[in-house]
């Protein structure tokens, strides 16, 4: 009984060595290769939503990317649904400033794919007490040679001002 214990412990060792070396490639804070290139299109995405610029906001999104919200949950579904958030909170002098930060890359080692996490805040510009933050993460995948979004997931987690929400805590 203690050898087939022993043996089945050793099986599992095994496995779990093998599955640790297949392990994706993560870089965190220290950003190198495909990591900074990811790195890179997030800060022209900031920018791009800084400047209020839609066309550099389309270039940063995948045609069927998915976006989940982080105070409400809230699902966008396709580039189209994004650009048309986009456009109206362009519009709007009110509206919040988003600034995500990458902390995380992990980069799959058999595709061209990569998930990216960090931390996010959203301000309106004139008043930094209004504000809403928290952590997200992000898919990305390359195709033609640029990086673009697949999909992103919020979590809301401070908030100052107006812009926090009643508390639903459960």
């Amino acid at each position: 009984m203690k050898l087939l214990f022993t043996g089945i412990l050793i099986i599992l060792l095994l496995r779990v060595t093998a599955y640790a070396s297949e392990a994706p490639a993560e870089s965190c804070e220290s950003f190198e290769g495909a990591a900074l290139d990811i790195v890179d299109a997030r800060g022209r995405f900031n920018t791009a939503i800084r400047d209020s610029d839609i066309d550099a906001v389309r270039e940063a999104l995948a045609k069927r990317v998915i976006l989940i919200t982080g105070s409400g949950s809230e699902v966008f579904i396709g580039r189209d649904s994004q650009l048309k958030i986009w456009s109206q909170d362009f519009a709007d002098d009110t509206s919040l400033l988003y600034v995500r930060t990458p902390r995380c890359i992990s980069l799959s080692g058999i595709l061209p794919i990569a998930m990216e996490r960090g931390s996010w805040r959203g301000a309106i510009a004139s008043d930094a007490l209004n504000h809403v933050s928290g952590e997200y993460s992000a898919k990305w995948r390359k195709v033609n040679g640029r990086w673009a979004i697949e999909a992103e997931t919020y979590l809301t987690t401070n908030c100052g001002g107006s812009l926090c929400p009643e508390k639903t805590v459960e």
